[in-house]
């Protein structure tokens, strides 16, 4: 295991329960719960910029099972998920 997934372990059960629960897009390339973990990746590595989150992406450590992601599916997750999914998680 290695420390990334450590440091989710406490967070997965209520992300993975808010993914089940939540109503899914049709059209959806990106997870909830996927995003979840890329923001947390983006935030624990220092990355300043979207698009350097993007090739840090492509990069990642296959160890971390990060998707590897557009930047366009990266943007439409900052729309289409609800600030209240991770408010509700932060919350719990």
């Amino acid at each position: 295991m290695t420390t990334f997934h450590e440091l989710l372990a406490p967070v997965m059960p209520i992300i993975q329960q808010i993914e089940h629960d939540r109503p899914k897009h049709h059209n959806e390339d990106l997870t909830w719960s996927d995003f979840i973990r890329i923001l947390v990746y983006f935030f624990t590595n220092n990355r300043t910029s979207g698009n350097e989150l993007i090739v840090a992406l492509q990069a990642a450590d296959p160890d971390l099972s990060l998707p590897k992601t557009s930047r366009r599916a990266l943007s439409e997750g900052f729309w289409r998920f609800s600030p209240k999914l991770l408010q509700q998680t932060l919350t719990a």
